[in-house]
């Protein structure tokens, strides 16, 4: 009997703990220092083009990164190495990342859940910059208060050439189109009139959801309104950004033959 209440007693300490665990684990966002908004100042990044490493202590060691700047912006953050656990970690750099590079700030929400981790990333990413010069205030600063993903910079990785108008305009209708995106091909519904795209439809597509709203919702309306596909690249959805210009293009041929 004693045995058996003993057993019991472990069973219900095991329920308890993961109960606890699992609670804390809700993917809330929470503010990570917990700073009043202050206007960013133009240039903030204050640091020569050029790649820089940091390192940050997270959760179970430390974590180092390597952020590109070229024209006064990040470009580009990469995770060299770290110890935390895969998921979680996993889990902050995909959301933190895009987040830090759209904003050009690291004054940005942690996910609850893994705040050690996200710390660690942020904190290794300002000690990239502020070793570099970065003023590690104006650096924490958000872009004017909240700068949606959609205004990020452009960061150009490799080049499309979209197609131009046809010296006798587009053939009027509705064309299919394909482009490579990063998870996979991203299928479009393209309309034209004869001097240019008047609509744009998303057939497919396999993206993140997060990167696919970055770049879509930024970058179609901005087709639609100039009639082109030479649009800004949208910064941290790089590769949804050209997949989407690569479709459109690929529409746009067909628009010109009629096919």
């Amino acid at each position: 009997m004693k045995i058996q209440n003993n057993v019991i007693l472990v069973l219900m300490s095991l329920i308890i703990a993961l109960t606890i665990v699992s609670c804390d684990r809700n993917w809330e966002q929470r503010s990570i220092w917990a700073r009043p908004v202050i206007e960013q100042v133009e240039g903030a990044i204050g640091v020569p083009d050029g790649v820089y490493t940091g390192v940050g202590n997270a959760y179970t060691g430390e974590i180092t990164v390597e952020v590109t700047i070229a024209g006064d912006a990040i470009t580009k953050i990469e995770v060299l190495a770290h110890t935390d656990t895969a998921s979680f970690a996993n889990s902050v750099f995909t959301a933190l990342i895009p987040e830090i590079e759209a904003r050009q700030s690291t004054g940005v929400d942690l996910t609850a859940g893994a705040t050690s981790t996200a710390r660690g990333l942020v904190e290794a990413i300002e000690d990239a910059l502020v070793s570099a010069g970065a003023d590690l205030d104006n650096l924490r600063a958000l872009a004017g208060g909240a700068a949606p993903a959609a205004a990020a910079p452009a960061a150009v990785v490799r080049h499309i050439d979209p197609w131009p108008i046809p010296d006798d305009g587009f053939i009027p209708g509705t064309y299919e189109g394909w482009g490579e995106g990063f998870g996979g091909m991203i299928g479009v519904l393209v309309t034209f009139e004869d001097d240019g795209i008047v609509g744009i439809e998303i057939l497919e597509h396999s993206e993140t959801p997060m990167f696919a709203s970055m770049a879509f919702d930024a970058m179609i309306p901005a087709m639609e309104e100039s009639g082109s596909a030479e649009v800004d690249i949208v910064s941290g959805a790089t590769s949804s950004s050209y997949g989407l210009i690569e479709a459109v293009t690929d529409a746009a041929y067909g628009a010109e033959f009629g096919e």
